[in-house]
């Protein structure tokens, strides 16, 4: 289980008007989730023995509005 949260988390509405753009290419998951927390104010909670962070993932995202 992984948790997401902000410190604008009680406002609702932070998180959707939010522009974040990620493209990680193959890095693992706690490089992934540091480079998130640092280009924003999202903070990830999880308990050490549920996840693999080593594990090498691919994201890109590009944020858009319609």
């Amino acid at each position: 289980m992984i948790l997401c949260t902000s410190s604008w988390a009680f406002t609702g509405t932070y998180a959707q008007g939010t522009e974040l753009t990620v493209d990680t290419g193959f890095r693992t998951l706690e490089d992934v989730f540091k480079e998130i927390e640092a280009e924003s104010e999202f903070i990830f909670f999880y308990r050490d023995d549920a996840l693999d962070l080593s594990r090498k993932v691919n994201v890109k995202k590009k944020n858009r509005y319609h």
